[in-house]
């Protein structure tokens, strides 16, 4: 079994998950066994990341947890990200992969790729993760699961300066962690998730911010329940730098989903003052109906069809057995075939 030093820089769910996944990999007679130091700017992740057994070493600089690894996995939130990127430039080893789970995929592989490439290969990956968790929304350290990447996707976008090795060895590490590879476009994840992953939010904290301003607040506050935490969810597991930076570089983008739900509000709020039954009960009957074929299509993804998700397939597939041992273990390739 051949050893891979990894690092994870960001213990939140998505990064300490990363850990376990990886942890449960080795622990089953996987092919590689892998070592794993952590950071996080938050001491109570890195406690927590630790009783979990997601990492096997932890350190308080994130240029002392990159220096060496063989693979990095940026979870860290964009306004971290960003700060970070810098100081583990000069600590990296030559051919180390960074694979980077950051929101922003264009504004942050551009920043990422100027300090760390050529000496490292820079690329983009989100989760779309386990649909058993899909009512689980929490990101804190402490609902991190070696599952959480099963049965799901793992989108991968490489920038056009991307190495086909680095690529390819995402392709393994994803499956690896249980689920399937696809490419996507950057730009295009970008105005995607704007609407589903940052407008929520978005929502909930004007939910939130609007009650709090009602005379009748403190009164909802003892009453309030799963409902409204699971609403306003991300004012607690996120810090508000990063929904900032989210908002901000979806501006245009949440602008316009904005126009049109509050157009779609003010259609409903005349409903339930002119006491329409007739016309909210046909919301509530299409609505339904479209969302029972959302979770099915969710539930049950596509990609779950490909044998791909299977992990212990990539134990045979050449690209990890090899990159693993001369990409990543022994440095760039390429520098390889160039001392022969």
């Amino acid at each position: 079994m051949a050893d891979v030093n990894v690092a994870i820089l960001g213990l939140n769910r998505v990064g300490a998950s990363l850990g376990l996944a990886l942890k449960k990999y080795s622990r089953q007679g996987g092919a590689h066994n892998f070592i794993i130091a952590g950071y996080d700017s938050i001491p109570q992740n890195v406690k927590v990341a630790q009783s979990l057994g997601a990492v096997d070493d932890a350190k308080n600089r994130p240029e002392d947890v990159a220096k060496g690894k063989d693979i990095i996995f940026m979870t860290l939130p964009t306004y971290e990200a960003g700060v970070v990127y810098p100081l583990i430039a000069d600590t990296i080893r030559q051919g180390a992969v960074i694979f980077d789970f950051s929101p922003n995929k264009q504004k942050m592989t551009l920043l990422a790729e100027r300090h760390i490439a050529p000496k490292g290969h820079i690329i983009s990956m989100t989760s779309v993760v386990n649909p058993k968790y899909l009512y689980h929304g929490v990101l804190d350290t402490e609902h991190a699961t070696p599952d959480y990447f099963e049965r799901g996707a793992m989108l991968i976008m490489p920038s056009v300066k991307a190495d086909k090795d680095a690529i390819a060895l995402a392709t393994d590490v994803t499956a690896i962690l249980g689920a399937v590879p696809h490419f996507f476009d950057a730009s295009e994840y970008d105005v995607l998730s704007t609407a589903v992953d940052g407008l929520p939010p978005l929502i909930g904290a004007v939910v939130f911010y609007s009650l709090l301003k009602s005379s009748g607040w403190s009164d909802m506050v003892r009453v309030s329940n799963p409902d409204f935490a699971m609403l306003t969810h991300s004012l607690y597991d996120r810090h508000p730098d990063e929904l900032r930076d989210v908002w901000m570089n979806g501006a245009t983008d949440l602008a316009r989903h904005l126009d049109t739900i509050i157009h779609n509000l003010s259609q409903i709020r005349s409903v339930l003052l002119n006491k329409d039954e007739v016309a909210l009960t046909a919301f509530l009957d299409e609505t339904s109906a479209e969302y029972e074929i959302w979770l099915n299509r969710r539930m049950k993804p596509e990609w779950e069809l490909e044998e791909q998700t299977k992990p212990e397939n990539a134990t045979v597939r050449g690209l990890m057995r090899s990159m693993l041992g001369s990409f990543v273990v022994g440095g760039d390739r390429k520098d390889n075939k160039q001392k022969k």
